[in-house]
């Protein structure tokens, strides 16, 4: 994004959203399911926050993964409302995304690191010999 100025930028990965308990306990895969104790609301939530209320923070982005799929939303304030400005930094984003998943497809990319092998104490060096 072309601004002037520094701005204030806020990143919130929520993670993985899946497995959630219904309220009897049952363990629900989907959280989009529209019936039951536990679901989403068929009607929209409004906005997330009032008309009034102006948003302190220059850009924000917030990103989950939801049924293996990622979602990523890009926000910034009125006073930094570039929109072209906004489209181009998601079209970044996108293209950094299919550059890193093609990285990782390649043969010779494959590998493991630590967090492959939590329960096991294994240094770097060590992994790579498997």
């Amino acid at each position: 994004m072309e601004i002037e100025g520094a701005i204030d930028v806020v990143f919130n990965y929520l993670g993985q959203v899946a497995g959630v308990q219904d309220g009897a306990g049952i363990l629900v895969d989907d959280i989009t399911q529209t019936e039951g104790p536990l679901s989403v609301a068929r009607e929209s939530s409004g906005l997330g926050r009032a008309l009034e209320n102006h948003r302190s923070i220059g850009l924000e982005f917030n990103a989950l993964i939801h049924g293996g799929v990622l979602n990523a939303t890009f926000s910034c304030s009125a006073k930094h409302d570039q929109q072209n400005s906004l489209q181009k930094l998601a079209d970044s984003f996108i293209d950094v995304l299919k550059a890193i998943i093609a990285h990782c497809l390649r043969v010779q990319s494959k590998g493991y690191t630590s967090s492959n092998f939590l329960l096991a104490p294994l240094e770097q060096p060590e992994i790579d010999l498997l």
